[in-house]
């Protein structure tokens, strides 16, 4: 399930995104200015929380596994195929309640670019499946 809200200008509030636990997410990212990358961007997901600090690493045309934080291990992933078009958004299967918070969208274009670089921040905000009444179920978000 995703629910995309936009909650202010990009530059003040990031974009919020709900999700529910259990499920797979979406976080939107891309390429603002194109030119400035090559077809295989560096890209960084992180969240400032956290130690090391990444989601997910893309560097190269792959992941950098080694810098992955390992509460995302085998959970985080880019759109492979859509990179080289400027889609670098984070997928994010099997979500999980401690997954909520800032997750920040760093995109380093070509050496010769590089005091240009792209970030952008959306907000995760996770909630439960909770049964009522044994038989229907609502979703919770804090």
């Amino acid at each position: 399930m995703l629910l995309n809200f936009p909650s202010g200008s990009a530059a003040q509030t990031p974009l919020q995104v709900f999700a529910v636990a259990g499920e797979t997410v979406v976080l939107p990212c891309s390429l603002w200015n194109r030119a400035l990358f090559d077809d295989s961007p560096t890209v960084e997901w992180t969240r400032a929380d956290l130690k090391p600090k990444a989601a997910l690493v893309y560097r190269d045309n792959g992941e950098v596994f080694e810098m992955k934080h390992q509460r995302f291990e085998s959970r985080t992933s880019l759109f492979h195929s859509e990179v080289k078009d400027g889609n670098v958004s984070l997928r994010i299967s099997d979500v999980q309640l401690s997954d909520a918070g800032m997750f920040h969208c760093l995109k380093i274009p070509m050496e010769d670019a590089r005091d240009r670089m792209e970030n952008s921040t959306v907000e995760l905000v996770i909630g439960e499946n909770t049964v009522v009444d044994g038989s229907s179920s609502e979703v919770s978000i804090p």
